[in-house]
């Protein structure tokens, strides 16, 4: 428990470094460019497009109950190319980025932090975009609204997690984050991103309920529940709430164990 701790304390000790890092990152990543920053959100914004005119348009699709297909998948897909892009992107992070920031006085723990920093105003274009969709289909903010920030936290907790362990893993073993890229391809479709998990009746009830059990769906079905005023937080089966949360700090105690107890070691296997 004391590596998570420390972990935490870099983080917080760290913070105004990070959010300073993370906005110069996006300056130089688009210097010369005369669109900018803009072309960081051209990416996400054309695929909430693809889907609305796939399932909106050309192909409807109808979800159980009431609820419309459309706002409904893009919850699904902002916060599936959140997690993807910044897991995949920060796995690296250390890796690629040792030599040049090693000389510098603060822990490696915030690079990958950066990485979610830099990722967040690309989730808030998707969100307000998503949101907007939902107020169209006539569903306005209301008090289970107030559950976003639950489930803001909730991803933010999954995607630090999960991001510091593949970075301090990348640093090891590089293949990891082609790893990371197929198998994040290939998860989209088993964590209700895109499909209802419960009407998977193809697959044994055994293995379904496991599937229900994985962090990213527990995510999306919240900001869901959230959205569309389906459900209270506590109203939820405990037992997902439990294991997500299980997880999360299985992560952070696996993730920041191996992270400072071998970081001294990095510039063996970044060099």
């Amino acid at each position: 428990m004391k590596y998570v701790f420390i972990y935490f304390k870099e983080q917080i000790d760290n913070l105004s470094t990070i959010v300073y890092i993370s906005k110069f990152t996006a300056k130089n990543n688009y210097m010369g460019l005369k669109l900018g920053k803009i072309w960081s959100y051209l990416e996400p914004l054309t695929l909430f497009l693809v889907f609305y005119l796939l399932f909106g348009v050309l192909f409807p699709r109808t979800i159980p109950g009431t609820v419309p297909a459309v706002p409904w998948i893009l919850i699904g897909i902002a916060v599936w190319f959140f997690l993807q892009f910044t897991v995949v992107n920060g796995s690296t992070s250390i890796a690629y980025q040792y030599n040049y920031f090693s000389m510098m006085k603060f822990p490696m723990s915030i690079l990958p932090t950066v990485q979610m920093f830099y990722n967040l105003p690309v989730l808030g274009a998707m969100g307000g975009a998503t949101i907007i969709i939902a107020m169209y289909d006539g569903y306005f903010p209301n008090l289970y609204w107030i559950q976003l920030i639950y489930y803001a936290i909730a991803l933010i907790a999954l995607v630090l997690s999960y991001t510091l362990l593949c970075s301090t893993i990348v640093v090891f073993f590089r293949d990891f984050k082609m790893f990371l890229t197929y198998a994040s391809r290939f998860m989209m479709y088993f964590s209700g991103v895109v499909f209802d998990m419960t009407t998977f009746h193809i697959i044994p009830g055994a293995i379904r309920q496991a599937m229900l059990l994985n962090p990213v769906y527990y995510v999306v079905e919240g900001f869901r529940d959230a959205i569309f005023a389906r459900q209270w937080v506590w109203q939820k089966d405990w037992s997902y709430t439990c294991v997500f949360w299980g997880i999360i700090f299985i992560l952070f105690v696996v993730a920041s164990y191996l992270h400072i107890k071998y970081r001294d070691k990095f510039s063996d296997y970044v060099n």
